[in-house]
């Protein structure tokens, strides 16, 4: 492993919409925002409660028939007369699966995508969970389910019960866009941290494909962090070498949980994965992003062991590893964003991702900034540089930047072009 700092001029390309805000500033804008608006606050606590009343509902998927194809889990919940499709998951290769929702009574089902277009067709092999059985969901419940197993005889429904299975969710998986899309403005990333149900029903989220998908090309995914968006990441995206690898852009609503998040992008790089036929890709998180992306990483191994050298390498950029003291801020403000709870210091979802012994041969280097001194203007050097990152690290590369002017510097970006040549 190698440390490496370089002085280069400051440059501060920071914006309000970017991850370059300083989180303390951000809760002063909500507090703020308390004052001058009583009805935006209400509406802004009503959609974080209801990211936070979300649950799990996990299991295991099983084979009991040799046909081909990636698993997917499915989640129905009864709307009036319809039992309707409302969450769609790539199982691992461990049939491992994770499902989020919000109180209610729900079913699962899972099917056998043997045409590899990850919509479940009436001559595919799936089955139910149970009798089907009502999975209720409530309170602080995290459910775990038996196996649900798949036969070669698939059941038959009641005729009277209807279905439908028409499902939005993954419609921005693998879509073709350009940083260009007015879906990455300023506005839509505030509103991913703000309102970030309004986010999931008008925006979605997803995995862009910010070029069309070439056979050959790594696809090298960029994970953005609080308040912020894919064209945080456009200097990087503009020097890249197009004729090996392709850009990627997650995008996301930065006031879900963290957890969460990781929970949905694993299983959808495994559902794009299988729709283009492309094994090996890399992983670059900028900031809180950083943290989402080495979740990713511990989720994809543990749920795909037989996939886990499909990772080239992975990066995080001035991220908040060891956490952000100042989002104790964030839990007694007037407004909380959920994704504040998971970077406080010690944090749960800290824990998990910092217990987690890094796999030795995927390649990870870790940039941070010292620009501010003993900080980048938002994370302080002893977060972004926890020890056991630093084990882990193949390379460690300094710059003499801020926390979102690295993304721009001209050293920064002769190092990355450098490992996109080695990797």
């Amino acid at each position: 492993m190698t440390i490496k700092t370089i002085n280069t001029p400051i440059r501060n390309n920071g914006s309000l919409h970017s991850t370059g805000s300083r989180l303390t500033g951000i809760i002063l804008l909500a507090v703020f925002s308390f004052i001058c608006s009583g009805c935006a606050l209400l509406e802004i606590r009503k959609q974080s409660d209801a990211i936070g009343s979300l649950r799990s509902i996990g299991g295991t998927v099983k084979r009991a028939t040799g046909k081909q194809g990636q698993l997917y889990v499915l989640l129905f919940r009864e709307e009036l007369s319809t039992v309707q499709l409302i969450y769609q998951a790539a199982a691992g290769s461990t049939g491992n699966y994770r499902l989020w929702c919000p109180p209610g009574t729900y079913y699962v089902a899972a099917f056998i995508d043997t045409n590899n277009d990850g919509v479940i067709q009436k001559d595919e092999p799936w089955s139910y969970y149970g009798k089907p059985t009502p999975i209720h969901v409530a309170g602080d419940t995290t459910i775990s389910l038996d196996p649900l197993t798949i036969f070669d005889r698939s059941p038959v429904l009641d005729p009277s019960v209807k279905v439908d299975v028409q499902l939005r969710l993954y419609a921005n998986l693998g879509k073709v866009s350009t940083l260009q899309d007015p879906i990455f403005s300023p506005e839509n990333c505030a509103m991913g941290m703000w309102r970030p149900t309004d986010f999931l029903n008008k925006i979605g989220g997803g995995l862009f494909f910010l070029q069309e998908f070439e056979n050959g090309k790594i696809p090298v995914i960029f994970v953005h962090g609080i308040n912020g968006g894919p064209t945080d990441f456009r200097t990087l995206i503009e020097t890249m070498d197009t004729t090996r690898y392709q850009p990627v852009a997650l995008y996301y609503p930065s006031g879900v949980s963290l957890g969460i998040i990781s929970d949905y992008f694993e299983s959808a790089i495994v559902a794009v994965q299988e729709r283009y036929g492309f094994k090996r890709f890399a992983l670059i998180g900028h900031s809180m992003g950083g943290l989402v992306t080495r979740s990713i990483v511990k989720k994809y191994v543990e749920n795909n062991p037989d996939r886990a050298d499909n990772l080239a390498f992975v990066m995080t950029i001035n991220s908040p590893l060891g956490g952000i003291p100042s989002a104790k801020l964030g839990a007694t403000s007037p407004i909380l964003v959920q994704s504040w709870l998971d970077i406080i210091p010690g944090s749960p979802f800290l824990k998990e991702v910092d217990e987690w012994p890094w796999p030795s041969f995927i390649p990870y280097y870790l940039i941070f900034s010292f620009g501010q001194g003993n900080s980048d203007g938002v994370v302080p050097l002893p977060q972004q540089l926890p020890l056991k990152p630093q084990q882990e690290a193949v390379h460690i590369y300094g710059f003499n930047n801020t926390h979102v002017g690295t993304l721009h510097d001209l050293s920064f970006l002769q190092v990355f072009r450098s490992i996109l040549d080695k990797e």
